[in-house]
């Protein structure tokens, strides 16, 4: 019989109630992208601006989100194929709720970052610059902020079941 142990990262977590763990799985990265929107919607002209002091080129940032998302929407996709594919002694013995949740957890990823990749290709191209707090520019800069850092969140929730399951394959 192979038994699965999920490694915790925090042993407080299960102080709290069942359900309020589960909204906290389920909704966290909201959460995050919320707490990541206001702080960036304030100071993003602030940050534009000490990057054209100093002559960086900031639209290389947009380029790169793309590239990472784009990485990470496929990598997330290998995941899902390799485990609805593969057949071991580990995934069969496996309760198919863990499966399901890891599966549906790269699912929610894989979407936020083919968002990200089509909110990006308009960054790339227009290269929006904020100039005043709470303009337009600031505004959008700040939702593609928000949305990237939510990604990267949905992506390291989704992993992190992964790689799990995988570090007790072998």
């Amino acid at each position: 019989m192979v038994v699965l142990i999920m490694p915790t990262a925090m042993k407080i977590r299960h102080k709290f109630p069942r359900r309020i763990r589960l909204l906290y799985e389920r909704y966290a990265y909201l959460v995050v992208a919320g707490l990541a929107f206001l702080p960036s919607a304030a100071y993003v002209n602030n940050a534009y601006a000490f990057m054209q002091e100093r002559l960086w080129n900031y639209s290389a940032l947009y380029s790169t989100v793309f590239d990472v998302a784009t990485v990470f929407t496929a990598l997330l996709f290998a995941f899902v194929v390799y485990f609805r594919t593969t057949k071991s002694a580990l995934l069969e013995a496996m309760p198919s709720r863990l499966l399901l949740g890891a599966t549906q957890y790269a699912r929610s990823a894989f979407s936020a970052g083919l968002l990200l990749i089509l909110v990006s290709i308009p960054f790339i191209v227009a290269e929006p610059l904020p100039t005043e707090t709470f303009d337009l520019p600031s505004f959008l800069v700040a939702l593609w902020i928000s949305l990237t850092i939510s990604t990267i969140t949905l992506f390291l929730r989704a992993s992190r079941i992964f790689w799990t399951i995988i570090s007790a394959e072998s």
